[in-house]
């Protein structure tokens, strides 16, 4: 027995008239036979492992934090923050403009000369929708694009496109608490900003043009091209609430001087 468990050994015996081999294998090859399936095993866990993490590392949000104002969305372990009522003022007028044609009716909206404006709020507040759709469908992780066809499903479907972005858009100004008459009055400030600085900027390029050889002439068109870059963020309510595109015409002259005296 000792010799069997110890070594190979080949015998042959006689069974009915025939020759029989019986074959008797090393115990230590059998354990290193097992060794390498164990390895090999190991190696091929190992990659399924790798292909699997792989495969899971596509974007994945989970959201939570709901509240009126923010959607705070994890995605591979990053936080982004999308808010939900918080609109700038061009936002704001853009959507005051929306819920008045509304008013008068859904064909409104598709002869509107700002058009292409609403059209950018609409999926705007869609795409909100979307967001708190998904924030508040038991904390489900999913990507954007699942987001929004939730959003689809779950509620665009249910009623019209139209009537829920009147819904919508109404909850969202009672929510701002924003007035057309507010609008008005924010948009005369911006108004009022915009001519003195144009009036600033016509007195600046007076100047340079008189000092043009002097050494300070570049540090005077270097404040006047910041005048007219605060002038433009100034108007911009304006131009959206009007649709005008140009409130301050000299600009686009003061501009192209400022760059000749730099020259």
């Amino acid at each position: 027995m000792i010799l069997k468990k110890m070594y190979t050994i080949i015998k042959t015996e006689i069974v009915n008239g025939y020759g029989k081999t019986l074959v008797y294998v090393n115990p230590d090859r059998q354990s290193e036979k097992r060794s390498k399936n164990l390895k090999k095993s190991i190696i091929f866990a190992v990659l399924a492992l790798v292909l699997i993490s792989a495969v899971g590392c596509a974007p994945v949000a989970d959201w939570d934090n709901v509240t009126n104002q923010t959607v705070v969305a994890k995605i591979n372990g990053e936080e982004y923050k999308y808010e939900l009522l918080n609109y700038s003022y061009q936002q704001k007028s853009i959507a005051t403009k929306i819920s008045k044609e509304i008013s008068q009716g859904e064909d409104s909206i598709e002869i509107s000369e700002n058009k292409d404006g609403m059209n950018d709020a609409l999926n705007r507040l869609m795409g909100n929708a979307a967001l708190s759709a998904v924030a508040q469908s038991e904390g489900k992780g999913m990507t954007e694009s699942d987001a929004a066809a939730l959003a689809e499903s779950t509620l665009i479907d249910s009623v019209t496109r139209y009537d829920y972005m009147r819904e919508y858009l109404a909850q969202m100004l009672l929510a701002l608490d924003t007035t057309e008459k507010e609008l008005v009055e924010t948009a005369s400030v911006e108004m009022r900003l915009a001519a003195d600085a144009e009036t600033i900027a016509a007195e600046l390029l007076g100047e340079i043009k008189e000092e043009k050889h002097e050494a300070d002439s570049a540090q005077l068109a270097e404040e006047l091209a910041e005048r007219l870059e605060e002038t433009v963020k100034s108007i911009s309510v304006e131009n959206v609430m009007t649709g005008e595109k140009d409130v301050c015409p000299n600009f686009k002259v003061f501009a192209e001087e400022i760059v000749l005296l730099n020259k």
